[in-house]
């Protein structure tokens, strides 16, 4: 009978250390997966916060100097080394380069002088150097007047009138954004034009002819 109650004892012991056991992997189990949910969430909030930060811009970047494909290559390929810059396409036939920027990280304006920055293709020896404006394109509004507006922005130098199109040279250190730019030409009474991307055909084209000037110029 002493025996039995002992090993009753025993037994519930056993029961309540087992549910104790339980009871603690539950909570540790809670915890671990508490934790993952908060770092999952702290992650998907830094990533949305970085988000919003961001100032995705597409400008159009007129490039002098362009002797052959390979330069065009060459000044792509620099600017993509630019922190912010997600990618850059220069078109040969135009002279031209459309560059897709984070201004959060470096403004439209250091991007462009970052171009004379780009070792030419034909080497020192050469004399040959790049350099860039940013085009801007109006859609409505006097480019006279307009012109004028942005020649008074800090850290414009000169600003260029062909027609509707207007092209910016920015002092060496230059801070502008392309919301500044924006500002000022609404101010001014115009509205700027949307980016237009070469197409397929015509980078084929420029592809092309660039391969060819390249050849001339060995």
């Amino acid at each position: 009978m002493v025996r039995g109650v002992i090993d009753c004892r025993t037994n519930w012991r056993l029961v309540r250390q087992g549910a104790s056991l339980n009871r603690r992997r539950m909570q540790m189990t809670k915890q671990i997966v508490v934790g993952l949910l908060s770092v999952l969430f702290t992650t998907a909030m830094t990533g949305l916060l970085a988000q919003s930060k961001q100032e995705i811009r597409t400008a159009v970047l007129k490039v002098s100097g362009f002797h052959c494909q390979g330069c065009c290559a060459a000044v792509e390929e620099g600017l993509r080394q630019l922190d912010g810059v997600q990618d850059a396409k220069a078109d040969f036939k135009t002279s031209t380069v459309v560059v897709k920027c984070d201004e959060s990280l470096t403004p439209v304006s250091r991007v462009t002088l970052a171009v004379a920055d780009v070792p030419h293709m034909m080497g020192k020896q050469s004399g040959m150097r790049y350099t860039a404006r940013l085009m801007l394109t109006l859609q409505k509004g006097d480019a006279r007047k307009v012109a004028k507006a942005l020649a008074k922005l800090k850290g414009v130098q000169k600003v260029e009138q062909e027609k509707n199109t207007l092209l910016i040279t920015f002092k060496r250190d230059a801070n502008v954004r392309y919301a500044d730019l924006e500002e000022t030409v609404r101010k001014a009474g115009g509205t700027l034009a949307p980016v237009k991307t070469a197409s397929a055909s015509s980078r084929q084209t420029t592809l092309q002819r660039g391969d060819a000037c390249c050849q001339l110029g060995k």
